[in-house]
């Protein structure tokens, strides 16, 4: 292992253990230092708030889906549908920003940028097939239901 991640894995560390101790819960400011300590203390700055980012967007999504769902505004197969849509964007997005801010100087040719920003795509396409899954499930009981 390189001499420079023991540091960052020391740091870890040292983070949970203070967490641990501290069992009351933690301030936004405290949060914020955490995650610049963890994620941005790796040099890779751009990529992780990338997939930071990427996944704060997913998850406030699904939440959104699954309350409009409840609501009766939004049925989860559209949701889902929506979902499914909204991943080739994502993927294209993510592998254009991986790929901008890819740094040339290391003398690859940045096809990790490609399979990064594919990756993104397929999680997110997987994710409102789930959704769309969920949503048929939950029609056919209530058309089942509604037949007896």
């Amino acid at each position: 292992m390189p001499e420079e991640e023991w540091g960052f894995y020391v740091k870890m560390v040292l983070i949970f253990k203070q967490l641990s101790f501290n069992q009351s819960r933690l301030s936004l400011n405290e949060v914020c230092v955490w995650w610049s300590v963890i994620w941005l203390d790796k040099g890779e700055i751009m990529e992780n708030l990338i997939l930071t980012l990427f996944i704060i967007i997913i998850v406030s999504l699904n939440i959104l889906f699954f309350i409009l769902a409840k609501k009766g505004k939004l049925s989860l197969i559209v949701s889902g549908i929506i979902m499914i849509v909204l991943g080739p964007v994502f993927g294209f997005s993510s592998g254009a920003l991986f790929l901008h801010f890819y740094d040339w100087s290391s003398g690859g040719t940045g096809e990790g940028a490609g399979y990064g920003g594919a990756f993104l795509g397929i999680i997110t396409i997987a994710n409102g097939g789930l959704i769309l899954v969920i949503g048929m499930f939950k029609w056919m009981i209530s058309f089942f239901n509604k037949s007896y």
